[in-house]
């Protein structure tokens, strides 16, 4: 569906004369992350009206995006795929933000803290299959994502004192976000055994 919208998007523009022939590729594949971007935020934002927690979803959303664009992580094979992720994680962040209101306390966010920044440390950035990097850039992308890691959580901490749902919220986005790293990496390393074969 995704592709379908991007590809008629892209003749669009062209049967206007606003791109030419040659820029089909690049103008297909830039309407599709478009498409794809705008499509994910609506999902996340309304999964947080109709479940009255949008304060979660989008905490959830800005941290999954932004941090996970430096650290890497698990990435689908297919749009649809892609959305139901994103979607599982948003309803887990927001679930387990409602039930842990009552439990939660600095040494389980510390515990979660720990478990995303050893995550980083260990793993990040980790390179999806699609865009391969230069040595450089991973560098440079390592510490991008060190620095957001460690801003978050700094923040993650101050948040604690003025508003524990949103601490909750970071706490499990990180998480989910470590997660995604480890299926990422495991996933990677799939991929590297089974062309040596």
């Amino acid at each position: 569906m995704i592709k379908l919208l991007s590809k008629g998007v892209t003749h669009f523009l062209l049967s206007k004369g606003k791109i030419e022939k040659s820029e089909i590729d690049l103008y297909n594949h830039g309407s599709e992350i478009i498409i794809s971007t705008i499509i994910g935020f609506l999902m996340v934002f309304l999964t947080g009206v109709l479940l009255s927690s949008i304060d979660s979803a989008m905490i959830f959303y800005i941290l999954f995006v932004v941090v996970r664009s430096y650290t890497g992580g698990y990435h689908a094979d297919t749009h649809l795929k892609c959305k139901l992720v994103l979607f599982f994680c948003c309803v887990t962040v927001i679930f387990f933000t409602s039930i842990l209101e009552d439990k939660y306390n600095l040494i389980m966010h510390t515990i979660y803290v720990l478990l995303f920044i050893s995550s980083v440390l260990i793993y990040a950035p980790i390179i999806n299959g699609n865009k391969p990097m230069k040595k450089e850039e991973i560098e440079r992308n390592r510490l991008k994502a060190i620095i957001i890691s460690v801003v978050v959580c700094v923040l993650s901490y101050a948040m604690y004192f003025f508003s524990l749902r949103c601490t909750i919220s970071i706490g499990i986005t990180l998480m989910i976000i470590s997660f995604l790293m480890v299926i990422g990496k495991l996933k990677e390393r799939r991929k590297l055994v089974y062309e040596k074969k």
